[in-house]
Parts: C-alpha cells; sequence; structure tokens
C-alpha cells in the first residue's frame, strides 16, 4: 500500500494531497503546506478558509472530506 496516494478538492482553489509519506495542502495552485499528521492539515486548512471568505466554502468540502475530519470537530 506504500503507493497508495489521496487527491481530495480534485483541481479546486483547495486540494489535500497525501500519501504514505506525508500531506501535502495547496491552494490556488501553490504548496500551501506540508506535514506528517492529519491533525495539523485540518489545522493548515482552517486558515486559508479563516482568511478568504471565497475559498472558505472549498476549504470546508476539503475538511469534511479527510480522514478523521469529524473526531477533530
Amino acid at each position: 500500500m506504500s503507493g497508495l496516494r489521496i487527491r481530495i478538492g480534485g483541481d479546486g482553489p483547495a486540494v489535500a494531497e497525501s500519501d504514505a509519506s506525508d500531506w501535502r495542502l495547496i491552494v490556488r495552485g501553490s504548496l500551501w503546506a506540508r506535514g506528517f499528521r492529519n491533525e495539523d492539515l485540518h489545522v493548515s486548512l482552517r486558515d486559508p478558509g479563516l482568511g478568504d471568505r471565497n475559498l472558505a466554502r472549498d476549504a470546508l468540502g476539503v475538511v469534511c472530506s479527510c480522514a478523521g475530519s469529524w473526531e477533530d470537530e
């Protein structure tokens, strides 16, 4: 399973990618954050959503689709 990759958010303005080694948050085509713990991804997704009203809906959709999201909220 080491080759498993996940991409949530399609080609939208907020995209979360993860694989066996780490996760990456891409906001409007640029790398916004990178890490290893899912909890940190959820925190990183809140920042652009709170700072940009137009991005908030897309960031929320990505958060709700991430593994462990309901345990975090």
